[in-house]
């Protein structure tokens, strides 16, 4: 029987004909990869087919363990061999019976195939050709792999079977020279997996030695190279045990997880293995990281990457600065495709001294009232940069921002069930919230710090002016930007210079009343923006605009 070209391509979206590339990262392939359709071949082999004649594709009974599976693919969409680390696979154990699912992890159906505990308790023996998946009429197969002289893989219908070794007491299941395909009975290979790892589950982080104090965890800032606008620049953590580094940070999903890396022999480069795990995230996905190469962005906005076998930081022993050129991917790994969640496309990382310093000046783009009667809010969409006016990266954590409308400081109510309890401050926004999301559009600033916001505000306030000013809180010092004054009808900035500053929020009011911006008095505060009108102890009155 054959099958033709289309009937393959319903079935496996990423299938062509005929499809070449150079391996870059399987370790014993040196030959190109050629997968063919079955109708390409002359003398088609008939398949010794097995007593069973349909895919397993429920649960066996036995004990069912999970397992995190490795093995290098050939990807059709990337053009080269990808390192797979962490996917999650399903191992039952019944008996002397193993079966094992997904064991092609590029079509993963739920489906299963079997085998057997050898007489030595070594090795896990397969059948050849079980059948792994049903189309229709067609049947496509679990094969051995192998590569004829002009470098066209097919899959071998001959073998009786294939195996992996078997560590009993470890459970850990290892073939790092199996080549297998998805084949269709007449022996055309349609994919191809390249060594396999198979280690039970554990959930095991990476741990800091015992000797490791938190004076001995030095803080990193974190910089990559990314034009992204969502992109957020970070702190991160290095301790270092003799050659060992232990880094935090990279990961904001598990931001308390470490990763260890290792000088190289040249005691110039980090090593970071791939595979380690990280933590969970949402409770339900387990993460793995792993090194890759960023190429840019394709044409959908879309990073590209090529996998890498570890991750490398070069090292500066004199100024101990770490720098990775490359990426840094971390792959859901309970997710059976795999996929990567996050991403690092650089790492410029150099210790972090907190010294005081003047932070720069905010910029507010633009403000807009929303006119629709089905809306409330209007908006201001304004950049708080994360570095000093000499262009240094400043802790986020301690950089906050204070709003002016026409003059006044605009207050946020914090207390408790408020939606600005979180803020330490009434009068302070820390640098990393927003109310509203970031807004999809491109900085101007090359290094990514500048991130954009939008504050959302009742529609029925329309200052003339909007004030914005950057503070920044380091070791007992409080420093301010200058501040940047936006005009709502001309849309134009004006820059403020600031040398020092008197907080008038030190005084306390004796009295306040609460106003609508109509003017009218209430008697508690509701949702929205509404005035305080305080009278303070040496007689003065301060109204204050307040946003809960």
């Amino acid at each position: 029987m054959r099958i033709s070209t289309l009937c393959l391509t319903a079935l496996f979206s990423a299938f062509v004909s005929t499809i070449s590339a150079q391996p870059q990262a399987a370790d014993n392939l040196t030959v190109k990869a050629q997968f063919t359709e079955p109708t390409a071949l002359a003398a088609p082999q008939n398949a010794r087919f097995r007593a069973a004649k349909h895919p397993i594709d429920e649960q066996p009974d036995g004990e069912l363990r999970i397992y995190e599976m490795a093995t290098y693919y050939y990807s059709q969409n990337m053009d080269e061999w990808v390192h797979r680390y962490g996917q999650r696979t399903q191992v039952v154990f019944d008996g002397d019976d193993v079966y094992i699912q997904n064991i092609i992890n590029t079509h993963t159906y739920g489906s299963w195939i079997r085998g057997e505990i050898s007489a030595d308790r070594k090795h896990i023996v397969f059948d050849n050709f079980q059948p792994y998946v049903e189309q229709g009429d067609y049947t496509y197969y679990v094969s051995l792999a192998y590569a004829d002289e002009q470098g066209v893989y097919w899959g071998d219908t001959e073998s009786d079977d294939f195996q992996f070794d078997y560590d009993e007491a470890t459970g850990v299941i290892t073939n790092p020279n199996l080549e297998l395909t998805l084949a269709s009975d007449e022996g055309g290979a349609n994919t191809l997996n390249s060594g396999y790892e198979l280690i039970p589950f554990t959930a095991e982080l990476v741990k800091l030695p015992a000797h490791i104090t938190e004076a001995d965890i030095q803080p990193y800032s974190l910089r990559w190279d990314s034009n992204d606008p969502y992109y957020f620049p970070l702190m991160a953590y290095v301790a270092q045990d003799g050659d060992d580094f232990y880094i935090k940070g990279f990961s904001t999903k598990n931001p308390e997880s470490w990763v260890k890396g290792t000088l190289n022999a040249e005691k110039d480069s980090v090593i970071l293995n791939n595979g380690q795990y990280v933590g969970l995230y949402d409770g339900l996905y387990f993460l793995y990281m792993k090194g890759a190469s960023y190429s840019g962005l394709d044409s959908d906005g879309w990073p590209i990457y090529k996998n890498k076998d570890h991750a490398a930081l070069k090292w500066n022993p004199d100024d101990r600065s770490l720098y990775g050129p490359d990426g840094i991917l971390f792959v859901l790994g309970q997710q059976l495709r795999g996929g990567y969640s996050q991403s690092v496309p650089s790492q410029d990382m150099k210790p972090f001294y907190g010294v005081a310093a003047k932070p720069k000046t905010p910029e507010i783009r633009n403000f807009d009232i929303d006119t629709q009667f089905h809306q409330v809010q209007s908006s201001i969409m304004y950049v708080v940069p994360v570095e000093d006016v000499n262009g240094d990266f400043i802790n986020p954590d301690s950089l906050y921002y204070r709003f002016y409308l026409d003059g006044e400081q605009l207050h946020f109510t914090n207390g408790k069930g408020e939606y600005y309890q979180h803020f330490p401050d009434e009068w302070e926004v820390p640098s990393r919230f927003t109310d509203r999301g970031k807004v999809n559009g491109r900085t101007d600033n090359a290094n990514g710090t500048m991130t954009y916001h939008v504050l959302a505000i009742d529609k029925d306030l329309r200052p003339k002016t909007i004030s914005l000013q950057s503070i920044y809180r380091m070791n007992g010092t409080v420093t301010y930007s200058d501040i940047c004054h936006y005009d709502t009808e001309t849309k134009t900035t004006t820059i403020e210079t600031v040398t020092g500053i008197k907080d008038v929020l030190t005084a306390s009011p004796v009295a306040e009343r609460l106003y609508d911006l109509q003017g009218r008095a209430l008697s508690h505060a509701g949702k929205g923006l509404v005035i305080r009108s305080q009278r303070m102890a040496d007689g003065s009155v301060r109204n204050v605009k307040m946003l809960r």
